[in-house]
């Protein structure tokens, strides 16, 4: 055996021992603290206790237990998970619970996944499908898409009391802080320095006390127009209300562009000293 062998066959050895030496510890299948979920987990315990108190249950979760257990039982078959041979699947309930703490607190799942004593990949699945099946479940009966009749008749409701024409929703001036979306660019980016999304579309029967005209994009307005199948046939557009250019009984559009970005920025600086 030659030297070069021999030197070849010590890497090989030597590698192999260095590669057991740092090899990864097995992981549990499911760990031993969260094994005791169903005697220590937050909603087995803390959650069960709440029930006998209305105040503090509608605390803990900006629901009482009416409506928790009204809402549990349109999502339970799109929730419940199957049991499986090798682990027992998380309740129809402690997953509703989950994603509702998560949205009442805005707590990190980390946070969340050791009260409730299961993964931090698990909750995060959890919040996503709960909330899906939340959103797809009262749609129809809190947020339903109006027809092309409802929505002649929004626009007739504009023009008699507020005399805006072709006018088929209102966007007050409530503006919420959200983490943009992947590839969104500055769709969302406002002279705040922030990402902001527009809530709050009212029909015609609101009352506002100073109609008025917004800064900036009306991308929330054009998103809800887009949703509908059946939008109204004639030409229609969603009225924006702040608390400047006064009117009782009318709504401005918006200004220009232009106008917009010279009211929110300052002029630029001459940077070559001359006036």
């Amino acid at each position: 055996m030659d030297y070069i062998t021999k030197i070849a066959i010590i890497t090989v050895l030597y590698m192999r021992r260095r590669r057991r030496r740092h090899r990864r510890r097995h992981r549990f299948w499911v760990h031993p603290i969260r094994r005791c979920r169903g005697s220590y987990g937050e909603y087995h315990c803390l959650v069960q206790e709440l029930r006998f108190d209305e105040v503090l249950f509608q605390r803990y979760f900006r629901l009482n237990k009416t409506e928790f257990d009204e809402l549990l039982a349109r999502l339970a078959p799109r929730i419940a998970m199957q049991n499986t041979t090798f682990r027992a699947a998380i309740p129809p309930a402690a997953r509703l619970a989950i994603c509702l703490r998560y949205l009442a607190t805005g707590d990190s799942f980390t946070t969340i996944s050791y009260s409730y004593r299961v993964g931090v990949s698990t909750v995060a699945c959890i919040v996503g499908t709960v909330s899906q099946a939340i959103w797809e479940c009262l749609l129809d009966d809190y947020m339903p898409v109006p027809s092309t009749q409802e929505w002649s008749n929004i626009a007739a409701g504009f023009l008699e009391r507020w005399n805006f024409p072709n006018c088929v929703g209102s966007i007050d001036g409530k503006h919420v802080v959200i983490q943009a979306p992947p590839n969104s660019g500055s769709m969302f980016y406002n002279y705040k320095a922030s990402n902001m999304s527009e809530i709050e579309i009212e029909e015609y029967s609101l009352d506002i006390e100073d109609p008025a005209a917004p800064p900036a994009s009306i991308q929330a307005a054009s998103q809800a127009t887009s949703a509908s199948q059946d939008p109204p046939t004639e030409p229609a557009m969603h009225s924006r209300a702040t608390a400047a250019h006064t009117s009782r009984r009318r709504i401005s559009p918006s200004p220009p562009p232009s106008r917009q970005l010279r009211r929110h920025h300052p002029p630029p600086i001459n940077k070559s000293g001359s006036p």
